[in-house]
């Protein structure tokens, strides 16, 4: 498919809308270790080479994009590498969006990154309560909310990654998770748990579900989530309904293609 028939978020009026926007993968990995995340690059970092990066955003912009997506999982996390590709995309006229952690945003210069062209950015906030859920994610409520109160004071767009059904997760199973993305001065997408092989909550919790052993076949995967998600203590896809409903809930801000 060509560079250009991708769509992503891009920033037109400080609005996030579906546009035109080319992708680009600056590193590889993440070493964090989250029990329900599935990494296919592993948990080692492998940084591009810098002139490699530039070479294919100019490359982008050389086919008409204005934006790009970065992939890495943790934008930010090595900050002496970010710091220079930052340094390196100052005033070439290229719009971009990523995807990090609370803290990687509390620990950097986010100035830095909007001087480069960062006008959105992801957060993988999950849940208020993800701290207390075992899934080895130690990021607070607090955090979160300092975080994106940071991005935007920075001029860049706050985005909410929201994931229902975590294990324990209180504020998920008392609806108070409706409540807090309600309040969160972000734009929030919206995901159900799904045990996915190759993650440790996987080996954890699939057992559960199917008799005792992990399952054979695809088929199998996908019923051990269909039943965790019945077996939930609160009704997901109700839960769902309500978040898509807040204003501040991504789909909500459907508007014609940018660019």
């Amino acid at each position: 498919m060509p560079t250009a028939d991708y769509t992503a978020e891009v920033i037109s009026g400080g609005l996030p809308l579906p546009g035109p926007c080319g992708m680009v993968l600056a590193a590889r990995g993440c070493t964090y270790g989250c029990t329900f995340c599935h990494l296919p690059f592993g948990t080692k970092m492998r940084n591009q080479p810098l002139d490699r990066v530039v070479r294919e955003i100019e490359a982008q912009q050389a086919a008409g994009l204005e934006f790009v997506f970065f992939l890495d999982y943790v934008f930010g996390i090595n900050r002496a590498f970010y710091s220079e590709l930052c340094a390196r995309l100052e005033g070439r006229g290229v719009g971009w969006v990523g995807q990090t952690r609370a803290e990687v945003v509390l620990k950097n210069d986010v100035t830095a990154w909007a001087r480069a062209g960062c006008q959105g950015m992801w957060l993988g906030a999950e849940s208020p309560a993800i701290a207390d859920t075992g899934v080895h994610k130690r990021v607070s409520e607090a955090q979160i909310e300092e975080a994106v109160l940071k991005l935007r004071d920075a001029g860049i767009t706050p985005f909410a990654f929201v994931l229902l059904g975590l294990p324990q997760d209180q504020a998920c199973i008392s609806g108070r998770l409706v409540d807090w993305a309600a309040k969160l001065p972000a734009w929030f997408g919206i995901n159900q748990l799904y045990l996915r092989p190759g993650t440790t909550l996987y080996d954890q919790l699939a057992p559960q579900y199917n008799g005792g052993v992990l399952p054979a076949t695809w088929r199998e995967v996908q019923e051990v989530t269909r039943r965790y998600r019945a077996a939930y203590p609160t009704d997901l896809d109700h839960q769902q309904q309500l978040l898509t409903e807040l204003p501040n809930y991504l789909g909500n801000t459907i508007a014609p293609v940018a660019g």
